[in-house]
């Protein structure tokens, strides 16, 4: 399946939406070829695994993933070192005394290493994918996507924003224009955004376990540690679309499975070396450095606003207004229309044409509707009301305020007289 160009090239996916994905689920699966060929008894299955370990590495080189080039190199050495401290791939290895291949040196899988991080870093030269390894806005943009989740999980530490809601409250809140996101483009800070400190302390705590049984089952461990920093620079565990089984996130079922591969894989991984490496001492020594950081990513707080019950909360409890934007309206504009006319507090549903938290609508002293969501105001408690570009058919009272942004042009009345009700540019 091909997904995605740069500069005319053509980036591979494998069956995946996202070739950085695919990348991950390629760099996963490398460390337990080399176990194979590295402790195989015979000449046959190590020249398997060098035929598999190549195949592999034209496979990464095809998604043009600047991570899955860092991430395959780091494994590479990674996994020579855990077997240079036991000449061993894996915790049970067969003797070296009934191995009819004997087990490489020190030296020799350096050598090995070396050869194999050379062929990669050819393989990227010969693609054309080298023009890909430049500081653009694809990886500045990362930081400040990061800061802003830091700052959502900050404001919603406990429930979280909800699934699916983490890139769209950054996007239209806390991120400068020209940056819009779906995900948090983290995994792991996409999931404390989402879920909340509790499924976040699980979810590190098992990570941390697991990184105390280094010592063994290297090629299990090695595998983890890539996909942990796949889903630390990227959302390679797509929250919402691995959820979603009735669309699949509006992609393709291929990507869909090969994503809950991936996300079974990292569990598998998980609990396997959790149970490896399971003490009382250990387990609370992960439980202490998981709360350490999320306290300290609780110190990211700012301006980012609440969700409860699927509302957003902006300001303090005492909500003045009560907002409702139609399918049209994107919700980043609706913010920039709150901050401009001096709203600092309100609430409004994260879904559009959605009515809920009637307890609080209800302490509201106005009702401000954006375009289609002029067809609730029969569910509005007796407050004012201000409708924002409602479409040119729709029944509304003279009385009521009406305000049309240009920016949303096709809501003008025919025959609109701008000297009667304001136009802002928008």
């Amino acid at each position: 399946m091909m997904e995605f160009t740069f500069n005319g090239i053509v980036r591979h996916g494998f069956g995946f939406y996202n070739p950085n994905h695919a990348a991950a689920f390629i760099c996963a699966l490398m460390p337990f070829v080399w176990a194979a060929g590295f402790r195989g008894k015979h000449w046959p299955v190590r020249v398997t695994a060098v035929a598999i370990t190549v195949l592999l590495c034209i496979a990464l080189a095809m998604t043009f993933s600047r991570t899955g080039l860092m991430v395959v190199i780091l494994q590479a050495v990674l996994f020579c070192l855990a077997h240079n401290r036991s000449r061993h791939a894996l915790s049970k290895p067969p003797s070296e005394t009934t191995a009819s291949v004997p087990l490489p040196s020190k030296s020799i899988t350096w050598l090995i290493c070396l050869l194999f991080i050379a062929v990669c870093a050819g393989a990227v030269i010969f693609s054309g994918g080298l023009s890909r390894f430049t500081l653009d806005r694809a990886v500045t943009n990362r930081f400040d996507i990061w800061k802003a989740g830091c700052a959502l999980f900050a404001s919603n530490p406990w429930q979280g924003v909800g699934l699916g809601n983490s890139g769209l409250l950054a996007t239209s809140y806390l991120l400068r224009d020209g940056i819009e996101c779906r995900t948090l483009i983290n995994s792991h800070l996409t999931l404390l955004v989402e879920f909340g400190a509790g499924a976040g302390v699980i979810w590190l705590t098992m990570i941390f376990l697991s990184l105390c049984s280094w010592k063994r089952h290297s090629a299990s461990f090695v595998s983890l540690i890539g996909l942990c920093f796949s889903a630390f620079s990227a959302s390679i565990f797509d929250w919402e679309m691995l959820f979603d089984f009735h669309s699949y996130g509006a992609l393709p079922l291929s990507n869909f499975i090969l994503a809950w591969c991936m996300l079974l894989l990292f569990v598998f991984l998980l609990l396997r070396l959790c149970i490896a490496s399971w003490s009382p001492k250990r387990v609370l020594g992960s439980v202490a450095a998981s709360a350490f950081l999320l306290c300290v990513l609780a110190t990211f707080g700012g301006t980012a606003p609440k969700v409860s019950k699927n509302c957003i909360i902006v300001g303090h409890a005492g909500d003045k207004s009560a907002v409702f934007r139609g399918e049209s309206f994107m919700m980043k504009d609706v913010a920039v229309f709150m901050q401009a006319h001096g709203f600092e507090s309100y609430m409004m549903p994260i879904a559009p044409m959605a009515y809920g938290c009637e307890e609080r609508i209800s302490n509201c002293q106005r009702m401000i509707l954006f375009g289609d969501a002029h067809e609730l105001t029969a569910h509005m408690p007796d407050r004012p009301l201000v409708y924002v570009s409602p479409p040119e058919w729709a029944e509304i009272s003279s009385k009521a305020e009406k305000i049309f942004l240009k920016r949303y042009a096709d809501s003008l009345p025919f025959g609109f007289d701008s000297n009667k009700t304001p136009v802002e540019y928008y």
